[in-house]
């Protein structure tokens, strides 16, 4: 269990010890290069100092040995919403250690030291990409969504009549604020996505792509994609519409590029249904596991989580949480509030941080969580918890 409250230097090789803390901003190369390395890329004159920028708000921890930052990991401070509501999120990024590092049990100790400080800084939340689920699983992180990649040859690439709004494209960053007006009416839909700020736009989500934007023939924006092509590929890599208009407007858009490609791939949440209205829905469809996800303050997630309960609501939760032991405890919930008992015995339902994660944030159900083991304990409490929680599922679009 990791109770620290400051960084320390407890992990030992040989003779010496490696210390661990926080980064300076002098440091900030070093860990550029630990991530040239790691993940095998190269940044040259104004992609360093745009990648050096994008990190200043970033906490790194940051691993040495002789002096040399030799492992480390970054805390993005972001936020998500759940029915409408921000919870503040920890993004655990660039996660890596120079090969002569490894096994040493560095990025343990990162990751409990991360925990830590997304206490301090009050993330309720915390996401993460996995190179390895089960290894993420070993520190209460559990799968929360899902992306759906669909491959459509372009002989199936047949357009509507009668759409009357029109498309435009723009690159560099143009038409930020109308395609954010889209996307936060788009994604209210789901639970757990990122709520994007201006500069997340211009950083992460624009990128190389160009942003193909629908107006309807009132002027309004109701879609966009982002895309490129690349090798006889139209990569679609979001395909955002309030309404079936837009939909087929920038369906047009894809399919007119019927002479350029050979295939459009499309990757969406994989709630995503609209292959079903296609010509030819057979299609090639993967389901791809992608982010990761774990509660860091379960008191504070549920008082937000509950913060409208029905005067009826009365729960009893257990939460075990192996690596954040202030989780771990009993959690009643009534209209009134939540009480957290962390001495108190296992009581109405039981269930580790994973699973706890899991459920909330809406990428499992309660019934399947219970039948599968994971949620233990008085099944009649089963039925008023799953018609607690929100019916929205979790999807996440973005990347760190």
């Amino acid at each position: 269990m990791f109770t620290r409250t400051k960084m320390d230097v407890a992990t030992k090789r040989g003779e010496g010890v490696y210390g661990i803390r926080k980064i300076a901003p002098a440091e900030v190369d070093e860990a550029i290069k630990l991530s040239e390395y790691s993940f095998k890329y190269k940044l040259e004159g104004e992609q360093r100092v745009t990648r050096a920028k994008f990190m200043e708000d970033h906490v790194v921890l940051g691993a040495f040995w002789d002096g040399e930052m030799v492992a480390k990991t970054h805390i993005i401070p972001l936020s998500v919403s759940i029915d409408h509501q921000k919870y503040s999120m920890g993004g655990i990024a660039s996660i890596a250690t120079y090969p002569e590092h490894r096994r040493q049990g560095l990025v343990n100790r990162l990751l409990g030291m991360a925990l830590q400080q997304m206490r301090q800084e009050g993330q309720v939340l915390s996401y993460l990409h996995p190179f390895d689920i089960g290894f993420y699983r070993r520190y209460g992180y559990e799968l929360i969504s899902n992306l759906k990649k669909t491959t459509v040859q372009a002989q199936d690439l047949s357009s509507y009549p009668g759409v009357s709004g029109r498309v435009s494209r723009h690159e560099a960053g143009g038409a930020i604020d109308q395609a954010d007006e889209v996307y936060a009416a788009w994604s209210g839909q789901y639970n757990g996505m990122l709520r994007r700020t201006e500069k997340w736009w211009r950083e992460a989500v624009y990128g190389e792509d160009i942003l193909a934007l629908y107006r309807s023939e009132q002027g309004i924006p109701r879609g966009y994609l982002f895309y490129s092509i690349k090798d006889e590929t139209l990569e679609v890599t979001e395909y955002v519409y309030l309404d079936e208009e837009s939909r087929r407007g920038l369906w047009n858009f894809i399919a007119n590029h019927d002479s350029m490609v050979e295939k459009v791939d499309i990757t969406s949440p994989d709630l995503e249904q609209m292959s079903f209205l296609w010509r030819n829905p057979y299609v090639k469809t993967e389901i791809i596991p992608d982010f990761m996800g774990r509660v860091v303050l379960v008191k504070e997630f549920l008082e937000l989580y509950f913060r409208h309960a029905s005067a009826e609501l009365s729960l009893a939760l257990y939460v075990q949480d192996e690596l954040a032991g202030w989780n771990t405890g009993l959690y009643r919930i009534r209209a009134g509030g939540v009480e957290f008992d962390p001495g108190a015995r296992a009581e109405g339902l039981s269930m580790d941080i994973g699973t706890f994660t899991a459920l909330f944030m809406g990428s499992q159900r309660a019934e399947f969580l219970y039948e599968a083991g994971r949620i233990t304990g008085d099944r009649g409490q089963l039925t008023g918890l799953s018609a607690a929680l929100s019916p929205k599922q979790c999807a996440f679009m973005d990347y760190f």
